[in-house]
């Protein structure tokens, strides 16, 4: 009887581990059916993303740009962009290896999928152009992302819409020699001495470049320029009395009172104006901190490479110290003044007699003989005039003595030991004036003393041509062929472009190379959004040109000497003559139980003249919001717009497009879709 019983108890045992057995198989196998079929349908949307995407450089006109709305595929986190024509710091993406790989090896890929740390797809979408930094980083939003496309002939330029989260991050990074100098110029500004007194040894800031990542990110939208700030100390560290200095040359800004909106943290800020300078001070950073601010003025690709900024940090705790050494300005534990006199100072006393042990006191403390920061007896090696003195007792602090330390170049040594700023400060090292090109090419005297390449302006040296800010050797000129003898001087001269914007005559013969006319002096009526004038070259004429930017208008080029006034005629007085029609093109779910619902809508010109338009009210049952557009509508064409709103049915949507014809006339035009 027992004996049944048993064989029931290890039947009924192995009954249930194989229950158990099948059960886990089951669901093994349910767990890899899910994921399989969820890889796919991932893969289906990156590959159906890769051709919606692909060919963007072949579908606008030239000089037509349009916003691009696409849903992320697999819910995706960034989405890079990248211009293979310009030049991009690998080192600039050690987190994401497999972007770093193709740019360091040319590859030919230049979109980029990402999720959490990862690429999921890479491809090539056509030729792409963005500005600077060339690249464009883009985070989704309600799983899409927006962007503008301008046709550019053989290529497309990307740029963020309004609103489109960005994510692209630009490393700063400048070398000791600017770092001193902008020190400098905060030292010996107008802050005040109270607020200035800080370490900035030279120890500092290369500890601070070891121990803390700065970036900075530029969102623009509208003609305002917002610039964060990323400061992100190294993990499990605490940094001390740190400082952020901001320094906008006055090309880009001349006076930030003007233009300045919105300051993030700021009692923690000190803003000079003149310089333009900002200045962040924290007691202690132990994460990541963002600082922001916001100028009414919409900043150039070049002034988004000339912007500098540094961080300068006193003390850091939780991380790794360097090891101590003979010559890093500090009195280690180890170290005596007869091991090394560089960083310890031996203070000899003068003969005493004798005491008894009895009765002599215990010797004093002393101190290393030393200022703040390690900066020993004598002149600082970094900021002049600056002078470490001993007032007695183991006290030392600093003095200005710029008869003996000193002064900054360009800076004059006033009787009082300080520097000030001499009278006319308004040369560059070669002797340029400021704002002038150098004799140099491609150099120019920017607005803070320093001579950066300018080629646009400056123009290139012979056998070179222009490449960015830059001139490369340009290898068609082909220097090993026989040069023609020069043709003879009939006419005695002629008219060149020079620096961008002025017209010249020159003559070889008579050695002439004088300035004949200034591109900048022309008036380009009818194409007021027209705001940059160029000379130009056409089949050996030379012309000032009226450029149009983000615009889409062609160039309008005028000989020089002229105004650029419009031709008097019947044309003058013909008006642009606008229709619109919208319509839904599909819905969508969206939050908080709206519909998303995507329209677009056609602008047609019937009367032969051209209209640019410059923004666009959209208007819902609730209200009207305004937004800044720069398109156009080309004379007996249409142009269509895409876009979307988001809403409770029913609805009326109104859209209204303004701006002026070629003969400025202000111009609207509104179209109305029905929302049930």
């Amino acid at each position: 009887m027992r004996q049944e019983k048993k064989g029931e108890i290890y039947s009924s045992v192995i009954k249930y581990i194989l229950m158990a057995f099948f059960s886990l198989v089951v669901l093994v196998a349910g767990f890899k059916g899910v994921t399989f079929i969820r890889d796919r349908a991932c893969n289906a949307e990156l590959a159906n993303f890769e051709i919606e995407l692909s060919g963007i450089d072949k579908e606008l006109r030239f000089g037509a740009k349009e916003q691009k709305d696409f849903r992320i595929p697999c819910k995706t986190s960034q989405i890079y962009f990248f211009d293979l024509g310009k030049k991009i710091n690998p080192n600039d993406f050690n987190s994401l290896p497999l972007i770093k790989n193709a740019i360091a090896t040319n590859s030919s890929k230049n979109v980029f999928i990402v999720d959490r740390g990862k690429v999921k797809k890479s491809f090539y979408a056509g030729n792409i152009e963005a500005i600077y930094p060339y690249y464009m980083c883009l985070k989704p939003k309600f799983d899409r992302v927006s962007f503008f496309a301008e046709g550019k002939g053989q290529s497309a330029l990307l740029t963020g819409a309004c609103g489109q989260p960005d994510c692209t991050l630009i490393p700063i990074n400048i070398t000791e020699t600017e770092a001193q100098r902008i020190i400098q110029e905060a030292v010996y500004s107008q802050l005040g001495c109270d607020k200035c007194k800080y370490d900035y040894a030279l120890e500092n800031i290369k500890s601070t470049k070891q121990k803390v990542e700065l970036f900075r990110r530029f969102i623009i939208c509208n003609g305002i320029t917002k610039v964060e700030i990323m400061i992100r100390p190294e993990k499990g560290a605490k940094v001390e009395n740190f400082r952020y200095y901001e320094y906008i040359p006055k090309e880009c800004i001349d006076d930030l009172s003007s233009y300045i909106r919105e300051l993030e943290l700021e009692d923690n800020v000190i803003v000079q104006e003149n310089d333009p300078l900002i200045v962040w001070h924290f007691d202690e950073i132990e994460e990541e901190t963002v600082l922001s601010y916001e100028l009414a003025k919409e900043f150039g690709e070049s002034c988004k490479k000339i912007i500098e900024g540094l961080g300068v940090m006193q003390t850091i705790q939780g991380a790794v110290p360097p090891p101590p050494f003979c010559g890093d300005g500090a009195c280690n534990g180890l170290e005596t003044c007869s091991t090394c006199p560089d960083d310890c100072v031996c203070l000899v006393q003068p003969q005493q007699p004798a005491i008894p042990p009895a009765a002599q006191p215990a010797p004093a403390p002393t101190l290393p003989a030393q200022c703040q920061g390690g900066i020993p007896l004598g002149c600082d090696p970094v900021i002049q005039p600056r002078k470490c003195v001993a007032l007695g007792n183991n006290q030392y602090e600093f003095v200005n003595a710029c008869l003996e330390c000193g002064c900054p170049s360009g800076w004059n040594c006033e009787g009082n030991g300080n520097c000030g700023a001499p009278a006319t400060s308004n040369q560059c090292s070669d002797g340029t004036l400021r704002g002038d090109c150098s004799n140099t090419k491609p150099l120019e005297c920017r607005s803070n003393l320093v001579l950066s390449p300018n080629a646009g302006r400056c123009g290139c040296p012979s056998g070179e041509r222009r490449e960015d800010d830059d001139c490369v050797p340009d290898v068609q000129a082909q220097p090993n062929q026989p040069q023609p003898s020069p043709a003879p001087c009939t006419p005695p001269g002629s008219l060149v472009c020079h620096a961008g914007y002025q017209i010249k005559y020159y003559s070889p013969c008579e050695n002439k190379d004088e300035p004949r006319f200034d591109c900048n002096d022309i008036t380009c009526l009818g194409y007021d959004n027209l705001y940059d004038k160029e000379c130009r070259t056409n089949n050996g004429a030379v012309e000032c040109c009226c450029v149009g930017t983000w615009t889409g208008i062609p160039w309008k080029c005028y000989p020089p000497g002229e105004t650029g006034q419009r031709q008097t005629g019947e044309d003058e007085d013909k008006e642009a003559r606008l229709s619109a029609s919208g319509s839904i093109t599909n819905t969508q779910s969206a939050s908080n139980e709206n519909t998303r619902y995507n329209w677009q809508a056609t602008i047609t010109e019937s009367n032969g003249v051209g209209v640019s338009i410059t923004s666009f009210r959209s208007c819902l049952n609730a209200g009207c919001q305004n937004f800044n557009l720069n398109f156009n509508v080309p004379a007996g064409g249409s142009v269509t717009r895409t876009n979307f709103v988001e809403t409770k049915a029913p609805n009326t949507f109104r859209g209204t497009y303004s701006g002026t014809d070629d003969n400025r006339n202000p111009k609207s035009v509104e179209f109305t879709i029905e929302i049930n």
